[in-house]
């Protein structure tokens, strides 16, 4: 029984210096980015990056300002020179945690009133979800050497 006690605690001791080492190699080997591939629905394009600049870039200029991430990024191409998606989402974090606790961030910014007076932007009453669908998602690790 002692044993199986020193192999837990060891084993569990291991475990957190393992975890301690990834993060401190994780910070050191770049930032992550989180990457929304989306294809908007027909005929919603231009609507769709209208609710992406008034709910979904306002939320991340919040984010940054309160160091929750480092930046963000809109990359479009137009509607129909891509079968799959035609608009990426880009969001970069520090850390694999910031990504983890982006959600509830996330909430709080959409809830703030004074961030969102009048609640989040919508088209007709569409919200941004109603006029695209997200194809995949990735998290990229960049070069700590990339500029």
């Amino acid at each position: 029984m002692t044993n199986k006690l020193y192999h837990f605690a060891a084993t569990l001791i291991l475990g957190f210096l393992f975890s301690a080492t990834a993060a401190v190699a994780q910070q050191a080997a770049g930032t992550l980015w989180s990457v929304d591939f989306v294809r908007t629905k027909d005929g919603q394009y231009e609507n769709y990056l209208k609710t992406v600049e008034k709910n979904w870039a306002v939320a991340r200029r919040e984010m940054q300002q309160q160091e929750h991430i480092i930046s963000y990024k809109v990359l479009a191409v137009p509607p129909d020179s891509l079968k799959e998606w035609n608009v990426m989402l880009m969001t970069e974090y520090a850390s694999q945690k910031d990504i983890d606790e982006q959600e509830k961030y996330f909430q709080t910014i959409f809830a703030d009133k004074k961030i969102f007076p009048s609640g989040l932007f919508t088209i007709a009453g569409l919200k941004s979800a109603d006029l695209r669908e997200i194809k995949f998602s990735k998290v990229f690790r960049m070069s700590p050497d990339a500029k």
